[in-house]
């Protein structure tokens, strides 16, 4: 949410995003069907957007679409369809014109590229593709609920024109709703096909082989808290799981296609549940940092919150409709700052926590330092443990390190602690440092043999706390 706004793009930014990701819609762009074989596009709107984020720092992960919504008629849509639906024959063929230009306009090789020549790599095709379209003529993205074999086709469409125009480009595939139980399904909004559609799509893939190019590059499934119940264990590693395993045993030579979860969230109003939990500023706070390093343990590409900014009376947002922003934004900006640098290495067991209720992930840095993150799970909220870390001093970061509008500090959000201080809730002399886990996530990263103190940076020359943010950046 919120193409366009610079204002959005600029605190996205400033939290740490990298990427953000746009809706293109192809009858904005196209509104007139072509005349005698010649297409006429209007790309100021596009060109605008794309400049904005790239100067803003930002790359765009581009969603296409045909049309605003199901009801707006559009030239290249089949008779009778929806204009998320199918296209015509001859929709099929502007389809890939437009896309090859599109795609073009966005390499950044010089030829026909927009004013700069900023540079789009990836490409959804749609959003939540495995929805029909529903009555109340709503829709996500692209509605081909029971159009698999189509999706499929338009899938092989995308990919000719997209790398026809850039090789270098990546086709993803429209993120999943994927559940289609427990009476989701007979909300008008989001009638789902579920994993009948993507056991489909595979099985189209597998017995329609291309002897050249792909179907798609990057597998994409979205996942919300609101839905983690459904599965076992009731979270997004185990929905990730099953998508990877389809993907090995569908023998269409997808071993290897990486995945990205283009949608996921928490709300921070009421009128949203997860995990039997009504949602609120903390519980979307949290859930940050849980959605993020479990996506790092099961190996994503890229994952994105949604969205931004709350609309509608729906908090999904990371600010406010008013652009102020919530704890969750600070918490997004907190774990940016604590995990850059750190790649992951390992799911904690049992032996590392001492205890069933703690869910936690190892990362490790260039200079091969540890970063623990740890928290009991939101279903488990109320639970709290004390857990020993191997490490004789460690740096402990709350989820949050900030507040308020402009970003506060706020104290003791981060603290050195060594084996035998009075936050060591372990015995002294044992090596090790014992903290209280709770359904807050905190990071834990291992200083053992760290310098000094900064009473002692003075006399080692460092003449302030800027100096020495800047070293270790260069670092």
């Amino acid at each position: 949410m919120g193409e366009g706004n610079a204002d959005l793009e600029t605190k996205a930014r400033q939290a740490g995003a990298e990427w953000y990701r746009i809706i293109v819609r192809w009858s904005e762009i196209e509104p007139n069907a072509p005349s005698g074989g010649s297409h006429t596009y209007d790309w100021s709107g596009y060109d605008n957007l794309i400049s904005g984020l790239r100067q803003r720092g930002l790359h765009p992960l581009v969603e296409v679409r045909f049309a605003p919504d199901s009801t707006v008629p559009f030239w290249a849509i089949a008779s009778g369809q929806p204009s998320c639906g199918l296209l015509s024959t001859e929709g099929l063929q502007a389809y890939s014109e437009f896309m090859a230009a599109l795609v073009e306009r966005s390499d950044g090789d010089g030829v026909g590229d927009m004013a700069g020549s900023p540079v789009v790599r990836y490409w959804e095709i749609g959003n939540e593709v495995d929805k029909h379209n529903p009555p109340s003529g709503m829709h996500y993205g692209l509605c081909y609920g029971g159009k698999h074999n189509e999706y499929a086709q338009l899938l092989a469409r995308s990919w000719d024109a997209i790398h026809g125009a850039d090789a270098a480009a990546q086709v993803v595939f429209g993120g999943m709703a994927y559940e289609n139980c427990c009476g989701f399904d007979s909300d008008p909004r989001s009638q789902v096909s579920g994993p009948d559609f993507f056991d489909s799509v595979l099985s189209y893939i597998k017995n329609n082989p291309r002897p050249v190019g792909q179907y798609f590059d990057v597998m994409n499934v979205h996942a919300y808290s609101s839905f983690m119940h459904l599965y076992n264990p009731p979270d997004e590693r185990t929905k990730y799981q099953i998508v990877r395993n389809k993907l090995v045993n569908c023998a269409c030579g997808l071993n290897d296609v990486p995945l990205m979860n283009t949608e996921g969230g928490r709300r921070s109003d009421g009128g949203q549940t997860a995990w039997g939990q009504a949602g609120s500023p903390e519980r979307q706070s949290r859930y940050v940092p849980q959605m993020y390093v479990r996506g790092l343990a099961s190996g994503l590409k890229a994952a994105f919150w949604y969205a931004m900014m709350d609309y509608g009376g729906l908090g999904y947002g990371l600010l406010t409709a008013g652009n102020e922003p919530k704890k969750a934004y600070w918490a997004y900006k907190t774990l940016t700052e604590e995990m850059t640098g750190f790649t992951y290495m390992r799911t904690l067991t049992t032996v590392d926590t001492g205890s069933v209720d703690i869910e936690g992930y190892a990362f490790e840095n260039a200079n091969q330092k540890q970063k623990w993150v740890v928290y009991i799970p939101p279903q488990k909220e109320g639970v709290t443990r004390n857990m020993a870390f191997p490490f004789s001093r460690v740096r402990r970061v709350a989820h949050e390190k900030y507040e308020g509008v402009s970003g506060t500090p706020i104290p003791g959000a981060v603290k050195e602690i060594a084996d035998g201080d009075t936050d060591d809730l372990g015995p002294a002399g044992d090596g090790k440092v014992t903290l209280q886990v709770t359904v807050d996530p905190i990071y834990v990263e291992d200083i053992s043999g760290a310098m000094a103190p900064l009473s002692w940076l003075r006399f080692l020359g460092w003449r302030s706390w800027l100096d020495q943010l800047m070293v270790a950046k260069a670092w």
